[in-house]
């Protein structure tokens, strides 16, 4: 089958780059050996490559010397002839639209045979095509070179914006000892947030989305692997009534409880919120979800519960959890958004002694998290593991995310208040008073923060 091409034009391309001073230049970040349909073509456009990067003077004589007796004479003679005194630009841009083309029916026969077959699976078969697709679509694009004072003018609004935002240049988290650290989820980011069980990463989660869906209005969506979403939902209640979780999940509520509930989640009812509980979630389905999400809804940020629930077809656990942190981080730079990802943290923590703080090492499974993640958060409380403060206070509600690894800022702990019993979490605010320390996180004092 012949598939969508210009002879003509792959030719003229070609021509213009032996014989055209500075065409060589234009053209070839434009272009790839698949934008050439016919043989003796990319064969050329090959050694010119290779020529071009030995830095070999690229003219007649050397891509003749190069090509041996793949190509003919006559056919490089024909190139010389056929030379058009207009920018590259344009006519690059029509060997990439006919590439695509040329995938897009070799694609579209693929994906029919596997249509037919009633093995597949659908939704999977959706996946793929929909990051063919993008995938096609991000073919077109090239990048240029931006001049300095462009770019600075980008520069300054961007530190203008953060000025005005107490130095926040992302999405706000809703805890400000957070924020100020990491200065705010930032597009393209992947955010790992990772713990040990009881830790209360999932009610971490929950208390950022709410503080960014209820109180910002700012849209994102939840893909749950773990819980049921509308156990999800139950939560958000807990946090937006301060009610127990209990209380709300068995219906242990008076007629004044009631009407309070009704009151104070009409917010929350209202907030740009999309919740997914798939429970067999591959980073192919879930790029095309989040892709769909983003396109019908604009959401501004995923969040991910959790990394290693995910499932691939990789051979080893390792190789598995490293596909799936580098496909999440892949996904936040192409969908130009934050990805907070939920992540579990090895038994190493509990098996140590002394006080039980997680470190980088124990991100289970892999150590590819922490290099594709921007962000790593490590989730300790002390009190869950009967540690006390100065000898006598109460830590049972005191912990801090140990931002571990932060490409936009300081490594330090962000402490934090959380109160297991409704989900909550708040800033949290040292008061010293005769040798002892309390919390009082619902008042928190920026001038007091410990940094």
């Amino acid at each position: 089958m012949i598939l969508p091409h210009s002879k003509e034009i792959e030719a003229a391309v070609l021509g213009n780059m032996l014989t055209i001073d500075g065409a060589l230049d234009e053209s070839l970040p434009l272009l790839s050996m698949d934008h050439f349909y016919h043989e003796e073509n990319k064969e050329v456009f090959k050694a010119i490559l290779r020529l071009y990067s030995d830095n070999i003077p690229v003219d007649i004589l050397s891509i003749l010397n190069e090509v041996g007796t793949r190509v003919s004479a006559m056919h490089l003679s024909e190139l010389t002839n056929l030379v058009i005194n207009t920018k590259m630009d344009h006519h690059c841009a029509i060997l990439r639209e006919l590439w695509i083309k040329r995938r897009l029916l070799r694609f579209a026969s693929k994906m029919e045979a596997k249509a037919q077959d009633t093995t597949q699976d659908g939704l999977e078969l959706m996946a793929t095509l929909d990051n063919e697709f993008n995938e096609l679509s991000s073919g077109l694009k090239v990048s240029a070179e931006t001049a300095v004072k462009e770019l600075m003018v980008e520069s300054f609004n961007e530190i203008e914006a953060a000025q005005s935002n107490e130095g926040v240049v992302g999405l706000a988290s809703g805890l400000w000892s957070v924020d100020k650290i990491t200065n705010g989820w930032q597009d393209g980011d992947l955010i790992v947030v990772g713990g040990r069980p009881g830790m209360g990463k999932t009610d971490f989660m929950l208390q950022v989305v709410y503080s960014m869906v209820v109180d910002h209005k700012i849209p994102v969506g939840v893909f749950s692997i773990e819980m049921e979403k509308v156990k999800l939902v139950k939560r958000l209640m807990s946090i937006a009534t301060s009610y127990n979780k209990t209380k709300i999940i068995t219906g242990d509520l008076s007629t004044a409880e009631w009407e309070g509930m009704v009151h104070m989640t009409g917010k929350l009812a209202d907030a740009p919120l999309w919740i997914d509980d798939t429970s067999t979630l591959t980073p192919q389905t879930l790029k095309a979800k989040a892709r769909s999400m983003k396109r019908k809804y604009g959401v501004k940020m995923i969040f991910v519960d959790y990394l290693q629930l995910m499932t691939t077809t990789k051979d080893s656990r390792r190789e598995e959890v490293g596909f799936i942190s580098r496909s999440l981080k892949i996904m936040a730079q192409e969908l130009a958004i934050p990805i907070m990802a939920l992540c579990q943290l090895s038994r190493g923590v509990e098996a140590r002694g002394g006080d039980k703080k997680p470190t980088l090492i124990d991100l289970k499974e892999s150590g590819d998290i922490e290099q594709d993640a921007d962000i790593v958060g490590l989730m300790w409380r002390p009190g869950y593991y009967g540690h006390q403060m100065d000898g006598d206070g109460d830590m049972s509600w005191y912990g801090e995310l140990i931002i571990a690894k932060n490409r936009n800022g300081v490594i330090a702990p962000a402490p934090f208040k959380y109160m297991p019993s409704r989900g909550q979490f708040t800033d949290w605010k040292e008061v010293k008073s005769t040798g002892s320390t309390y919390m009082d996180g619902l008042n928190f004092d920026k001038k007091k923060a410990p940094f």
